[in-house]
């Protein structure tokens, strides 16, 4: 019995730079009201914040 994982699947991989950017663009605006809520998240012990915080510090 063969199981096949892997391989070309459509609309799989990384997405194209320019759709990348234009993402980014769109969520810069938006990086004080997040940064805000993750201060006050960690400043209530949210364990959701502690574990962002976390992973990416």
């Amino acid at each position: 019995m063969s199981t096949r994982h892997g391989g070309h699947r459509k609309g799989a991989g990384r997405k194209p730079k320019a759709e990348e950017q234009e993402l980014i663009e769109k969520l810069t605006p938006l990086e004080p009201t997040a940064f805000e809520a993750l201060k006050e998240g960690l400043e209530d012990g949210k364990p959701w914040a502690v574990r962002l915080y976390f992973n990416y510090r």
